[in-house]
């Protein structure tokens, strides 16, 4: 039962009649076992899933902030840089310079 509750988040549905035909159960009820399950509603789940995502492609390759928050579904560079502050605690883009530093450093010591 969990995973149709995932699908139905990560597919990023708003519309509350898709999310009750989708689910099986009404909206009310869907939100209250989501939220059982995970802590979260359902939107704060999705959020918190977009920007880890965001944050790996960060530490990767991508290192242009707009363009990956606009790869993960913000409309505005200005609220994705806010809600990745309130997450993670820093700026994407210090971020992912930050977090890629430690992998070199962590990188250099597994070579040695």
């Amino acid at each position: 039962m969990w995973h149709r509750y995932a699908c139905v988040v990560l597919s990023g549905v708003h519309d509350q009649r898709l999310v009750q035909h989708k689910s099986g159960l009404s909206v009310t009820s869907f939100h209250r076992h989501f939220r059982a399950i995970t802590t979260l509603t359902p939107i704060q789940y999705q959020k918190q899933l977009r920007l880890q995502v965001a944050r790996s492609m960060l530490m990767g390759a991508s290192k242009n902030v707009t363009a990956v928050g606009y790869a993960v579904g913000y409309d505005s560079p200005s609220q994705f840089s806010r809600e990745y502050k309130r997450l993670f605690g820093y700026p994407p883009g210090e971020d992912g310079k930050r977090l890629a530093k430690i992998l070199s450093t962590v990188s250099h010591f597994e070579q040695d």
